[in-house]
């Protein structure tokens, strides 16, 4: 069993997701032989948050798993699966237990510390796609072959800083550029104040510049995704194995005048690719209801058919949803998303998008009042119900936490 997850990876930038431009034949290959979900949504816009939340299949406000709480990799070394990650992330290497994500894995392969206070630590630990690749292989071979496996890869190529390495066409893209970015966008008014006029008047040559390195960074992780493929093949493994490709979250190019990412839950940063090959799956499949990571776990787990000893998850299985919303909460932020809407709370703001609007740029909340109100109160059930503390719900407005009290979900 392998699970890849894609640091900052946009759904709609895959082939396999409607993309015109040509960044992941890999990707789009193995989508043809297994189960694309098609509306896959984040819960968080931002690695620790989303990752914690993908292993525990549980909605959380913390950025650390505690020790009583039971993640995934537990769960499948209790039953006798042979462990292993290899994650290229600063964020988790900065921590001495990756922030509980170590737990259950017999073997957590990440790079070392460089320094604390480098930037280069923070923002881009120049591990290529090739490096994480190259050790899950190794690691699959000196595993013990009569043993199940759970091989966890997470790859960072696509998150900024934009620089692909030997890219195809980089000198195109960066010696003939007729854009003064380089893809650092840190080191840039983007980052430091992308609210300012000078942001926001942008000339469209740099933003499609910018995107064009980030596709970049996409062809160059989906090559090296096409040699873990043909890897697994070769092993006699694909066909046996659950392999899941999904991302910790997406990534921002000007849309509602926001880059990067872990600023909202706009699409552009939560709406993720999420594609499941099941056991002896040749054909595509397209799951078209809204889905969420926090479902990987319990789908891995009723997949295999093995117990979870007790734990509980938040997540439903993939292959028993049916039409139940998509929730996610960062910060102030709030998301219900339907088959039809999608309601964002930021606040005092709320904002309803129909889900054709794929841009999400006509606000109807102020003509679907009722279903404002559905969603809404949706949100502020599904929250209690996981036993949310009353100090996490502040951002909900007065009214809310009354509703909550008049149910029972909080004291009076």
């Amino acid at each position: 069993m392998i699970l890849i997850t894609v640091d900052t990876l946009r759904a709609d930038h895959l082939g396999a997701y409607g993309y015109s431009e040509p960044t992941s034949p890999a990707i789009d290959a193995f989508a043809a032989g297994a189960t694309l979900y098609e509306q896959a949504v984040a819960q968080a816009p931002h690695t620790l948050p989303s990752l914690l939340q993908i292993m525990t299949s549980r909605y959380r406000h913390g950025l650390e798993i505690a020790a009583a709480e039971v993640t995934l990799a537990e769960i499948l070394r209790r039953q006798g699966y042979q462990t292993a990650a290899v994650v290229d992330n600063a964020l988790l290497e900065l921590s001495p237990t990756a922030r509980g994500l170590m737990n259950g894995f017999d073997t957590f392969y990440r790079n070392g510390i460089l320094d604390p206070d480098a930037e280069q630590q923070h923002w881009k630990t120049k591990t290529p796609a090739d490096c994480i690749t190259a050790q899950g292989i190794r690691w699959l071979r000196k595993r013990d072959p009569d043993r199940p496996f759970f091989l966890w890869l997470h790859f960072f190529d696509p998150h900024d800083p934009y620089l692909p390495p030997f890219a195809d066409d980089l000198e195109s893209l960066s010696r003939k550029s007729d854009s003064e970015f380089t893809g650092d966008i840190r080191n840039t008014l983007l980052f430091r104040e992308p609210k300012s006029a000078a942001a926001q008047h942008l000339l469209e040559r740099d933003r499609r510049h910018l995107v064009a390195l980030y596709d970049a960074e996409i062809r160059y992780l989906d090559q090296s995704l096409g040699e873990l493929f043909e890897f697994l093949r070769e092993a006699d493994l694909y066909d046996d194995s659950m392999v899941i490709l999904g991302a910790d979250h997406g990534e921002s190019f000007g849309e509602h005048g926001l880059w990067m990412h872990g600023n909202s839950l706009y699409a552009a940063e939560v709406h993720v690719p999420l594609v499941v090959k099941f056991p002896q799956q040749t054909s595509a499949a397209r799951g078209r209801v809204p889905v969420q990571a926090i479902d990987i776990a319990p789908t891995i787990i009723d997949a295999i058919e093995i117990p979870t000893g007790g734990t509980v998850f938040d997540g439903i299985s993939l292959r028993s949803r049916k039409s139940e919303p998509a929730f996610a909460f960062w910060g102030p932020w709030k998301l219900v998303q339907t088959q039809e809407w999608k309601l964002l709370q930021n606040g005092d703001k709320t904002e309803l998008f129909h889900m054709s609007d794929r841009a999400e740029e006509r606000d109807r909340s102020a003509d679907e009042p009722s279903v404002v109100e559905t969603l809404r109160a949706a949100a502020t059930a599904k929250l209690a119900s996981v036993g949310v503390a009353e100090r996490d719900l502040e951002p909900l407005s007065s009214d809310a936490i009354e509703r909550l009290r008049a149910l029972g979900y909080l004291p009076k």
